[in-house]
């Protein structure tokens, strides 16, 4: 990449600030703009603008978008020149290997148990990319020895790659999601499967050999290798216990997850760890020492018989399923925001074999309670808040409450962070924890 080369970065997120940083590092002529206020701190030689975007936009060589700006806006279309995605130019920086996952559920835990594997294993594993630090910044610091980046991508940051190329790539699971982005589920699916599109036919790309859908638009791939749950692959999970070839490797008791979803997702991690060449029997310590991520079902402590699950980043219909699939007492379930599907009438019988109570919350609380009301006892409720305090009066001893929207926050809060934070302080409010 020559320097001096003049550069439009398309918002002022932490990736945007990012790949502006490192692209003027490495002698870029960088316009830094932001259609809102400024949130971050940049540095003060690189030019910017904020409020609004301007003509100037457009006098660059390249330009590089925000994950979070459809490339289909007449803003993007206008640009004559190739426009990038953060992760794509920040890989033209790193000289070491990066492994890529991505998938509709599970990618930020399997992500995150992966790393933690490799790490207790020898390696300088980092996650990065739409988990912890943009890509852009790992790309920034001079690499440790043994460095691997382990790199969560979304559908987003897929849309605009080019010369990206991980050294293994993965996807876990193919399901609706984001339609309001796209103009079908098959364009959202061919999407996510270019990740793989710059291996080499010796590199592994790693996929889930239960998905029907993964498996149809990954079929013209002949480097694939597969986990599942259901398969006798080389690793496999059968009654609490993990196998390597037919021998027992490590036991679910010995784990601080649970749940079949999480499964799947440790099946993922150690087939991707085989396949990018390291021993999975050494990474067993970073498996075992894994307790989960913030917001996907993750358990509030409180003094009470009652059960209460975060599972704020469900943000789609099946990671609901895959959460009410994780239990078996009668649960109240927290459903609401805006939806991203037309119906879950595909849950139907899950929520009726499983649900004794729906709180239907925010923007989409009637079209939710429409599809489950007429089966399963239902209230609806404006905000957040309100449905907590109604399901904490209808809990019982040994009941389940688990906010698992199967919608977007955006009506409400920021982000489902946000959304799960103000959920777990209300809960240990209300129950004195």
């Amino acid at each position: 990449m020559k320097q001096g080369k003049k550069v439009t970065v398309l918002g002022a997120g932490k990736s945007g600030i990012a790949a502006a940083n490192l692209l003027h590092q490495n002698g870029m002529q960088v316009f830094l703009s932001e259609k809102g206020k400024q949130h971050f701190e940049i540095d003060p030689v690189i030019k910017s603008e904020f409020c609004g975007h301007s003509e100037k936009i457009y006098d660059c060589d390249f330009a590089v978008i925000s994950p979070g700006i459809p490339i289909n806006l007449p803003l993007v279309q206008k640009f004559t020149c190739p426009v990038y995605s953060e992760i794509e130019i920040a890989s033209w920086f790193i000289d070491f290997p990066m492994i890529g996952i991505t998938g509709s559920n599970g990618k930020t835990t399997t992500t995150a148990i992966l790393a933690e594997m490799l790490k207790s294993s020898g390696f300088h594993a980092i996650a990065c990319g739409n988990i912890g630090k943009p890509l852009s910044e790992i790309a920034q610091k001079t690499p440790h020895p043994n460095s691997v980046a382990v790199v969560e991508l979304s559908s987003f940051q897929l849309e605009t790659i080019d010369k990206f190329h991980p050294a293994v790539a993965a996807v876990l699971n193919l399901s609706p999601d984001h339609l309001d982005r796209y103009d079908s589920f098959d364009d959202y699916c061919k999407t996510k499967i270019k990740i793989a599109k710059n291996l080499d036919v010796a590199e592994p790309f790693v996929v889930n050999g239960d998905d029907p859908v993964l498996l149809k638009h990954s079929e013209n791939f002949t480097n694939r290798v597969f986990f599942s749950l259901s398969g006798n692959q080389e690793f496999r999970y059968e009654d609490g216990v993990f196998f390597l070839r037919g021998k027992p490797l490590i036991e679910t008791k010995n784990l601080q997850i649970s749940g079949l979803h999480n499964y799947a997702n440790i099946l993922a991690a150690m087939t991707i760890v085989h396949a990018f060449g390291a021993d999975v029997k050494t990474c067993l310590n970073g498996l075992r020492n894994f307790g989960g991520i913030p917001h996907r079902l993750e358990k509030i402590s409180i003094p009470s018989e009652i059960q209460v699950y975060n599972d704020s980043k469900a943000t789609n219909s099946d990671s609901v399923s895959w959460a009410l699939r994780s239990f078996d007492q009668p649960i109240i379930l927290l459903m609401g925001g805006i939806a991203k599907e037309k119906t879950y009438s595909h849950l139907q019988n899950l929520v009726n074999d499983k649900v004794k109570r729906i709180i239907a919350f925010g923007q989409d609380r009637e079209k939710i309670a429409t599809e489950f009301g007429y089966k399963i006892p239902t209230q609806i409720t404006e905000t957040l808040h309100k449905a907590i305090e109604l399901a904490v009066f209808h809990a019982e001893n040994s009941d389940i409450i688990l906010l698992s929207p199967g919608c977007a926050s955006f009506d409400e809060f920021s982000n489902f962070e946000e959304r799960g934070d103000f959920f777990k302080q209300k809960i240990r409010e209300i129950f004195h924890a």
